[in-house]
């Protein structure tokens, strides 16, 4: 995102790659679409070793509508006051735009950064963050705790323009638990765990239906798209998944729903969200769940209290733990008041960190700040 500043608050402009999130920019600001922009991945997980090397070869293909569109936002915008980089994967368009533009630089951090400091590409994304931005926000303390601790970073959560009045279950242990996954079907997202999962449980006499909202992203084409199939790396296991329910005759209990932008209707279906993702962090329909006082099952090791509270707002369990995302079903199965309860705690605990407008007021003041600083000058 490029701010320019006017007297009368802020004129936005938006560059990004095209897709379904350009008419939505296109409702506060002029927006810049290109076909893709390249991106550097230091992820936890999703750092490149090995064969996911090859990601880079789409990186590069990227890497001359990064520029264009950075040249094209130099054209019609003539100078920004600030560039907000939405996280801190996108430093290569960041590079192309600190030449053209003197602004400052405010870097979103939304994802965890690998923090291996034998790395040099760790100790070069910190010196980035801690030298090139004039301020670095961190959307929860998990993130936080993922780059250099030296850094000057500024915690401003997520957050949901809605609310959602509490929905008790009222039922007993002996009926289905319903289960919620929400997001892509990839093997990092842990879908293929929930399946095994839901076998142990079935063999065990406990009865859960799973809903899934989401689907297999789409597949891309081309080049780079083949040699990413080729080494393994892509990630969609829908297919798999599939086999899995039909091997253990899980059929009557999975429900596929499709992708939703009603997540009302979505939170309302369910008891509890289920993140088993292999990244080891609580994601948005954790969030999600907790504005409409569900409680959400977590992969995620020593969960930071601003997302999850164990045995308060939901339960933690070891990432790739299929036994232990089995006990974590259990428990709720078999302890529906306790089930209520930390509903009721995630939706406090949502109302606290995670309000909209506050967390957006917060950005806007930094932006003010940074602005009038520059003014003083």
């Amino acid at each position: 995102m490029l701010c320019g500043a006017q007297l009368d608050g802020f004129e936005l402009a938006f560059l990004t790659q095209r897709g379904t999130v350009v008419p939505y920019f296109e409702k506060f600001g002029e927006v810049i679409a290109v076909r893709g922009l390249s991106q550097f991945d230091h992820g936890k997980y999703s750092f490149y070793r090995g064969l996911r090397w090859l990601i880079l070869l789409r990186e590069i293909f990227y890497l001359p509508y990064s520029l264009i569109g950075v040249l094209r936002a130099k054209i019609r915008l003539k100078r920004v006051d600030v560039i907000h980089l939405n996280d801190f994967v996108g430093l290569i368009p960041l590079f192309f735009a600190s030449i053209l533009f003197d602004a400052k630089v405010v870097i979103h951090v939304r994802s965890l950064v690998n923090h291996d400091a034998s790395l040099y590409r760790t100790r070069f994304i910190n010196k980035v963050l801690g030298k090139k931005a004039v301020s670095v926000i961190c959307i929860d303390e998990t993130v936080r705790r993922t780059i250099d601790k030296n850094i000057n970073a500024k915690i401003i959560h997520n957050g949901l323009n809605f609310s959602a009045k509490p929905v008790t279950t009222g039922a007993s242990s002996s009926t289905a638990l319903k289960v919620g996954f929400v997001g892509n079907l990839l093997r990092q997202k842990g879908i293929l765990d929930l399946a095994e999962a839901a076998a142990h449980l079935k063999a065990m006499g406990k009865p859960c239906e799973f809903f899934i909202y989401g689907d297999a992203i789409k597949k891309s084409s081309g080049l780079v798209s083949v040699l990413l199939q080729a080494a393994g790396l892509r990630q969609d296991v829908k297919q798999e998944l599939i086999a899995l329910i039909k091997k253990s005759s899980l059929e009557s209990n999975f429900h596929f729903m499709g992708f939703s932008n009603d997540l009302r209707k979505v939170y309302e279906s369910i008891d509890v969200v289920c993140f088993p993702s292999h990244l080891d962090a609580p994601g948005r329909p954790v969030l999600e769940a907790a504005c409409f006082s569900k409680p959400a099952i977590v992969a995620v090791t020593n969960p930071t209290p601003d997302t999850l509270i164990h045995g308060v707002t939901g339960l933690a369990f070891e990432s790739r733990s299929v036994n232990g995302l089995v006990d974590a079903i259990l428990t709720l199965h078999q302890d529906r008041g306790l089930l209520e309860r930390m509903g009721s705690a995630a939706k406090s605990l949502a109302n606290e960190k995670y309000d909209q407008r506050v967390n957006s007021m917060r950005v806007l003041a930094l932006y003010e700040s940074l602005i009038l600083k520059e003014d003083l000058k």
